[in-house]
């Protein structure tokens, strides 16, 4: 396997920003995100964030 970066370090980093931004943040476990697809949830109410993202 060829990685370009390691990810429990960007991982952490993540999650931090996401729990300082939103006032509701649930980070997974390995089990879940092998299951569900995704890290970290977050939720945003922000309609720029999504419209920087092109949602």
């Amino acid at each position: 396997m060829d990685t370009e970066f390691e990810e429990k370090t960007y991982e952490n980093y993540f999650n931090a920003e996401l729990n300082n931004r939103s006032k509701v943040f649930f980070p997974l476990g390995q089990v879940q995100e092998g299951f569900l697809g995704f890290d970290s949830s977050a939720d945003s109410r922000s309609l720029s964030d999504f419209l920087r993202l092109n949602y």
